[in-house]
């Protein structure tokens, strides 16, 4: 009798000892089975997105930029400060620019480029102002400066103009249309590696793929909303280039990285409010150049009410602009005037119902 109760006593303590231990590598195996896979990633991702469909960015940039072409690698330093208006569908980014901006133009912060581009859904405004530093140097400026009406456009814009602005909070790489989600959904292939990387202290997944229009390599931060924490993303000779609709030549290298970047929240919201970008391009004949930026969003607006802001209405462009309509042989031949585009006879033109193209 005692004999069997000692038995039963040394089983317990047995079954004390190996049953947690047995468990606990059952919780681990259970979780390593359940590591997300990119498609699980990628939703994640995109349900970041869907909590930024409405907001207004203010936010201010530098960038250094040297080409091997102009000035045998010379580099220009410029600046700007830009205002970007989103509610999912329509887009507005208004910018001022100042600084090195081109070989000719040497742009003051007292007298800037003024750049405005506005997708309403229907019709796309491009407007510039040219720094007033460079009126006597440029033939033909017009101090209230320039227009481009494209309309109608059968193709949505907002994407294009997205991936001039803020890639590193919406996702959008530059020659890209489509954001990088639903571009790794379409991939040849695509998988997360299995050991996370940390990435400014936090451990992040990583998602590499290759696709028609290169290989990208990004870091997605789960402590910071599953967004882009860094990136790689490299085309080269046969790579397709979604914007300009050409595949990259032979010879033809292209590099756009994302780094160091810093995440603040916002009403509960994580958002990407600084980051280092490099985009290093080589093409045939050694001909390249080599841009890295730094970018820092300065202040975050959630839900505003973008009709009673007039958002999306083009009320920045000033009266005596010169503005040119997509399909009208390119050449500047009307004027805006209160709010209206009029001929030379100061006729109202009906723009939206012109058959243009762009």
């Amino acid at each position: 009798m005692w004999s069997a109760k000692r038995t039963i006593l040394i089983l317990t303590l047995i079954c004390a000892v190996v049953v947690p231990v047995c468990s606990a590598k059952a919780i681990l195996r259970r979780t390593k089975e359940k590591n997300p896979t990119a498609f699980e990633l990628l939703d994640k991702y995109a349900e970041t997105q869907d909590r930024l469909q409405s907001i207004i960015l203010k936010s201010e940039y530098r960038e250094a930029k040297s080409c091997y072409r102009i000035e045998a690698g010379t580099v220009f330093y410029s600046f700007c400060s830009q205002e970007l208006r989103y509610d999912g569908k329509r887009i507005c980014v208004r910018a001022n620019h100042w600084g090195q901006l081109t070989l000719q133009i040497n742009a003051p912060k007292q007298q800037p480029q003024y750049v405005s581009t506005l997708w309403d859904g229907k019709t796309k405004y491009q407007y510039i102002i040219g720094s007033a530093s460079v009126k006597e140097k440029v033939k033909g400026y017009n101090p209230s400066g320039t227009c481009s009406i494209y309309q109608p456009i059968k193709r949505n814009q907002t994407e294009t103009t997205l991936s001039c602005s803020d890639v590193h909070i919406f996702g959008y790489f530059r020659g890209d249309r489509e954001r990088f989600d639903t571009i790794l959904r379409k991939a040849n292939s695509v998988k997360v590696l299995k050991k996370m990387e940390k990435v400014n202290g936090s451990d992040c997944f990583v998602i590499v793929a290759d696709t028609k229009y290169g290989k990208y390599k990004i870091w997605l931060d789960p402590n910071h909303g599953y967004h882009i924490a860094k990136a790689v993303v490299e085309r080269g000779p046969g790579d397709f280039v979604q914007a300009t609709n050409y595949t990259h030549l032979k010879g033809t290298k292209d590099a756009h990285i994302i780094q160091n970047t810093r995440f603040k929240k916002f009403d509960g919201i994580w958002i990407p409010i600084e980051s280092t970008f490099i985009r290093n391009t080589k093409y045939p004949k050694d001909d390249w150049c080599k841009n890295r930026s730094h970018k820092k969003v300065t202040e975050v607006i959630l839900h505003p009410d973008h009709e009673a802001l007039s958002s999306f209405v083009p009320d920045d462009i000033k009266n005596g602009a010169k503005v040119r309509i997509s399909g009208a042989n390119g050449k500047y031949r009307y004027t805006w005037q209160d709010g209206q585009v009029v001929d030379e006879k100061g006729r109202k033109v009906d723009y939206k119902s012109k058959k243009t193209k762009k």
